[in-house]
């Protein structure tokens, strides 16, 4: 228990950054989507592995670029990633669909969301603290630092294998009918 607790206080503040980014991603994207209102929501038929396989090499880069820009990237792409979702949101609204969002988007949301809030505090924090290490700020225990993020990324990964699931056998699903 005491090991649970370290973990979750060693990331909390990644998270939260991370949380933050995606949500004001979000709510740009909702204004644009539906003040702007010229996308097209199109709902495609997709197979697991095709929405898993997005979805792991989207959660890797998060991962990895964040670990290459200190932590930047990770942030930078789940502004992005919240804009997308913001502008579904917006558009969705305007055309009064709000049906699609909570038979569409909502199933899949919550898992595929917070795998991504997991990649990007991994992929913030850790290049955080390389950037500390590297400017002798900051040591690393990377025996501990590299248990934390392979729990972290597989507990991500398992949320991935049940958003992959839900999105292509329940959202798309309704949307349809």
């Amino acid at each position: 228990m005491n090991r649970l607790r370290l973990l979750v206080d060693n990331w909390k503040l990644p998270f939260l950054v991370s949380k933050f980014s995606f949500f004001m991603g979000t709510l740009v994207g909702i204004i644009n989507g539906f003040v702007l209102s010229d996308y097209d929501i199109n709902p495609i038929d997709l197979e697991f592995d095709e929405v898993f396989r997005n979805n792991l090499l989207v959660s890797l880069s998060i991962i990895v670029f964040g670990l290459f820009t200190f932590g930047l990237s990770s942030i930078v792409m789940m502004l992005a990633n919240g804009y997308v979702v913001g502008i579904v949101i917006g558009e969705a609204l305007q055309l009064r669909m709000g049906v699609l969002l909570l038979t569409g988007l909502a199933p899949h949301f919550f898992t595929e969301t917070l795998s991504l809030f997991l990649c990007s505090t991994v992929g913030f924090a850790t290049g955080l603290q390389l950037f500390r290490w590297l400017r002798g700020i900051q040591l690393i225990r990377f025996k501990r630092l590299l248990f934390e993020i392979v729990m972290i990324t597989t507990v991500s990964v398992l949320l991935l294998l049940v958003s992959a699931f839900i999105e292509s056998n329940i959202s798309y699903v309704r949307i349809k009918e």
